[in-house]
């Protein structure tokens, strides 16, 4: 017997999910903002051994703000993110697990890649992103700033690295 599903090749990294970049928005982006919202959820019933999976919830691109635009956009992009919670979670931000089936909590993990940016709009950006995110429950897990095939990761796992650009060897 023969099984034609296939599954989703299952990414680790940030690294890997920015090459996936130009297969989910359809073209190698530039200039850009991009966010991919994952949803990280306990597929483990109460009392088993199991595993989180991870989906992508949302993806979206838009294009960098000026110097100084950052609070404005990012302020127009917290409602999409809410919507692709609230949509994939039955409205519940961290739930118990409870809705839809599910046995665990469900996370919500931003992963935000900055393409072809100065450093100023970069951090600005970050910045806003951690104060207008917080409030929905939504973890900035990975904060890349992209240059070509070059990145630098602002943050990684959820941890900030604040080195400059000079402390990095």
């Amino acid at each position: 017997m023969t099984n034609n599903q296939t599954s989703a090749p299952a990414l680790r990294g940030a690294a890997q999910l920015l090459a996936t970049l130009p297969y989910l928005i359809g073209y190698r982006p530039d200039h850009s903002l991009v966010l991919v919202l994952t949803l990280l959820e306990d597929a483990r019933r109460p009392g088993s051994v199991g595993s989180r999976s991870a989906r992508v919830a949302m993806t979206v691109r838009v294009d960098l703000p000026p110097p100084g635009g950052g609070a404005e956009l990012v302020a127009a992009l917290v409602e999409p993110v809410r919507r692709a919670i609230s949509g994939s979670r039955s409205g519940s931000v961290v739930g118990n697990g409870s809705e839809k089936g599910r046995c665990g909590p469900t996370i919500a993990l931003l992963h935000a890649f900055a393409l072809d940016v100065d450093d100023v709009v970069a951090r600005e950006l970050l910045a806003q992103l951690h104060s207008k995110l917080s409030p929905v429950a939504v973890v900035v897990h990975d904060y890349f700033v992209v240059h070509g095939e070059r990145y630098l990761p602002l943050v990684r796992n959820g941890v900030s690295d604040d080195r400059s650009d000079d402390d990095r060897s």
